[in-house]
């Protein structure tokens, strides 16, 4: 099993321990001394704790420590309890940190093709478990070498840690290094030391032949290579890279012709090859060979703290915890988003918001007056396997609620006033709260007179609900629409109808992106040039009779629009009388729609 392979199966366990929740086992042990009864000194031990979280232990109700478990999931604290005391272990969140540099790193070159390097021992709560070391020839700019060390492989004397890299060619090499900890993180590069190396091979096995490349499964990287049938050669080494010849990763394939690194994200990655012969002595490198790679998602989602933010004081007894979770990669999986609010789990109303999902998080009563509220939350995305991720912050609360005493307002967005409802768009009726917010979970939404399920997009100060029967709205029909809401401190609003009309069937048999009107007409304000139903990333080009263009537009959105054009041009002028070719064009750039239209006079 490769590094990097125990490092994910690590990380899933961990997620697995997160998923199925916290399960502490306290034991109480005398350090020392009489009985506890009197006070003694103990030692309290939780087993399965979640790995690097953060913790807040409480005696009779008063806290007395804040510790972190290691990275094999215990926590240890030493505390002074009698018989009968009562003590709480709460868990507060899992805060990564990046760890520091490896300090006072040196060098010693040597005479048989070997670099001696040593550097100060990190911390143990710093939870180093693998280093990575860089070379680079001297006078290059460019990493021409890498090796990850397992910390196993490290040797430890004393305030000191010490490795020996083997088989670099001879010559004068500057090292630097980084550590990585039981988060995955890397640290920032350590000082940069020169070493002269001298001994190797003066004539080094030739490289491997016809090196290809593969991805056999997403994010697996399979570097296959041809042997040179040098009889010295005793196996080989693989680079890995994000450009050529500025190696961030390698694998000792021994005697294989292949070796295959996963884990990878996507993008465009770089491989070269090197022989090397008995005692390490390295060969020069192939030629760095390229592929694209789908990848794999390996990034839980992001979590983004919206109100009350992290340290936030004077915070009203009756507020909403909202946040926003996003996932660049798979997307986030909106059934596993939970948030608990000083321990107790809240009730969360997640909507969509941009690429995210916006996530309001209601706890189970009333916040305390006057102190200090932890927040956890926590949610997965939908990559096989998942990635969990989580984020913990805290705010302090005032002495009273929020004193919001005016109820939401709402209106109706689509369609604008005056206009008719097209038989494929949605209703919409937009919420918005300046105050505590709207509170979700009271939306009500009905469609003459019954209840429907709208998709509630935005967030709890300006939200939107969007519905539309399944085939469509009636041509030429009239619909009622109302809504109920009210805000998180309580206000609702006086309950909102509308009667709203339905376009007619001669306007409904219109195709998408039909440009109305169609043929010569006079460009007037009473009757303006628009294009209709026009869906997302297609595109309007208004041209002169000499073929220049004057105007142009793009549907950026998700859904379609009515665009109208105003007879001005790009910079916003109004453009001369005359004849003007309009074309409405597809996605990509293909013409659907032609169409001419006479602008009359310059306005």
């Amino acid at each position: 099993m490769t590094i990097r392979d125990r490092r994910a199966d690590h990380a899933r366990s961990a997620r697995s321990r997160r998923r199925r929740g916290l399960a502490l086992a306290v034991a109480l042990m005398a350090t020392g001394g009489a009985s506890n009864a009197y006070g003694r000194s103990v030692r309290l031990h939780v087993f399965d704790a979640v790995a690097l979280g953060d913790y807040d232990v409480q005696l009779n109700g008063s806290l007395v420590a804040s510790p972190t478990a290691s990275p094999q999931a215990s926590l240890v604290v030493l505390l002074s309890a009698s018989a009968g005391d009562r003590v709480v272990v709460r868990q507060t969140g899992v805060t990564p940190f990046v760890p520091d540099a490896p300090a006072a790193l040196a060098a010693t070159g040597s005479s048989d093709g070997c670099v001696h390097l040593a550097w100060d021992t990190p911390a143990p709560t710093q939870y180093v478990n693998a280093y990575r070391v860089y070379a680079r020839p001297d006078g290059s700019a460019a990493i021409t070498d890498s090796l990850e060390i397992d910390v196993a492989r490290v040797v430890s004397a004393g305030s000191r840690s010490m490795f020996t890299w083997c088989g670099l060619p001879s010559g004068t090499w500057r090292l630097a290094m980084r550590a990585r900890n039981g988060f995955d993180l890397w640290s920032a590069p350590s000082n940069e030391v020169v070493a002269t190396v001298t001994g190797n091979d003066p004539q080094p096995p030739p490289p491997p032949a016809s090196v290809t490349l593969s991805e056999p499964t997403p994010g697996c990287l399979r570097a296959a290579w041809v042997a040179p049938g040098d009889p010295t050669i005793t196996g080989y080494r693989a680079y890995f890279g994000r450009a050529a010849r500025a190696w961030t990763d390698s694998i000792d394939a021994g005697g294989a012709t292949e070796a295959t690194r996963c884990g990878l994200g996507g993008g465009r990655w770089f491989v070269a090859v090197r022989s090397y012969a008995a005692g390490g002595r390295l060969g020069t490198a192939s030629s760095p060979r390229a592929i694209d790679l789908a990848g794999v998602d390996v990034e839980p989602p992001a979590f983004t703290v919206v109100r009350p933010a992290d340290g936030a004081t004077g915070v009203a007894l009756d507020a909403d915890v909202e946040l926003r979770v996003s996932d660049a990669g798979a997307g986030v999986d909106s059934a596993t988003i939970r948030v608990t609010i000083d321990g107790s789990p809240a009730v969360v109303h997640a909507v969509r918001s941009g690429d995210g999902w916006y996530v309001q998080a209601l706890p189970a009563a009333p916040l305390p007056a006057a102190s200090r509220v932890s927040v956890v939350a926590t949610a997965s995305d939908r990559a096989s396997p998942p990635n969990a991720g989580s984020r913990a912050w805290s705010f302090t609360t005032g002495a009273a609620g929020s004193g919001d005493a005016a109820p939401p307002e709402v209106a109706l967005a689509v369609p604008a006033a005056g206009a008719r409802l097209r038989t494929s768009q949605s209703l919409r009726v937009r919420v918005r709260d300046a105050g505590s917010g709207v509170d979700l979970g009271r939306l009500v939404m009905r469609v003459d007179g019954a209840l429907v399920a709208p998709i509630v997009s935005g967030d709890a100060s300006d939200v939107l609900l969007d519905w539309r029967p399944a085939g469509g709205w009636t041509a030429g029909s009239r619909v009622r629409v109302e809504v109920d809401a009210c805000d998180v401190a309580g206000n609702c609003a006086a309950p909102f109808a509308a009667r709203v009309d339905v376009e007619s069937a001669a306007m409904a048999a219109l195709a998408e992106g039909a440009i109305v009107p169609d043929g010569y007409w006079a460009g007037d304000p009473t009757r303006p040039l628009e294009i209709r139903d026009l869906p997302a990333g297609w595109a309007v080009a208004i041209y002169d009779v000499t073929g220049v263009a004057v105007r142009r537009f793009r549907n950026r959105g998700a859904t379609p629009v009515d665009w109208t054009w105003d007879f001005r041009n790009d910079a916003g002028r109004r453009v001369v009388r005359g004849v003007y070719l309009v074309r409405v064009l597809d996605e990509v750039g293909g013409v659907r729609r032609r169409g001419r239209f006479v602008v009359q006079n310059d306005g």
